[in-house]
């Protein structure tokens, strides 16, 4: 006769089997973890500059606390430039970038961009350069807002060097005892779009009409709002 074990017993010896399966499967994928190079994440321009040739002193920003960047940068000898929130400012020699992305305290290095300010392609989007330049028809000269005044109604407009002499009159309806400083900003930024001359001699920035007087109407406060009855006229004509 043939017997058989419990089935509680069956059971144990199962559970057991799966359990010793599953702690080689771990066993496995932990041996070959540790066996994968480990590689930050990086900026897309630092990819390329490992495939063509690590050859420059690059300038990268590396995330973490400021404890782990000092680690790190001691470890290969770089010099911190500066601290940031999360994370620094490193200097990288040719031929150390491949070694600091693999290092295992590294997340993700990215390049040190210089960025800039600038007005974008406003004018020649709109065709506004042409018009300035004139000979766009026949007979046609230039036209550049030459003793036209536009009325920015907005936070004020400051006296910029690009507005010299062009900000021909101003109001402040937020206060009946204020002179219309811009404490914001963005109506002077709209009044730049406008008219700006590319007097500043570090910006040669041109609004659309670069010869246009600007009149200052100031309904927004320092953090840009405002009520709507400063906007509306009032029942003798001017804007309240």
């Amino acid at each position: 006769m043939t017997t058989h074990p419990p089935l509680a017993s069956r059971a144990v010896r199962l559970t057991l089997s799966s359990l010793v399966c599953s702690g080689l499967l771990l066993a496995t994928m932990t041996n070959a973890e540790a066996q994968s190079p480990h590689r930050a994440g990086m900026s897309q321009d630092l990819e390329q500059r490992l495939l063509t040739g690590d050859t420059e002193v690059t300038s990268v920003i590396v995330t973490g606390s400021s404890e782990r960047i000092a680690r790190v940068a001691a470890r290969h000898g770089l010099v911190v430039r500066e601290l940031l929130e999360t994370g620094a400012v490193l200097d990288v020699p040719a031929g150390t970038l491949e070694a600091l992305a693999s290092d295992s305290e590294v997340d993700h290095l990215s390049t040190n961009y210089l960025v800039e300010a600038h007005m974008g392609v406003t004018n020649q989007t709109i065709g506004a350069d042409v018009v300035q330049a004139g000979g766009w028809a026949p007979g046609i000269g230039a036209f550049t807002g030459a003793g036209i005044g536009v009325a920015v109604i907005d936070t004020g407009v400051a006296m910029m060097p690009e507005l010299r002499r062009r900000i021909i009159a101003s109001h402040d309806f937020t206060d009946e005892r204020g002179l219309a400083i811009d404490e914001h900003g963005h109506g002077t930024h709209v009044a730049g779009i406008i008219a700006a001359s590319g007097a500043n001699q570090f910006d040669e920035t041109r609004g659309v009409a670069p010869g246009a007087n600007i009149i200052s109407l100031k309904v927004l406060d320092a953090q840009g709002k405002g009520l709507a009855s400063n906007v509306i006229p009032s029942r003798d004509g001017e804007t309240k």
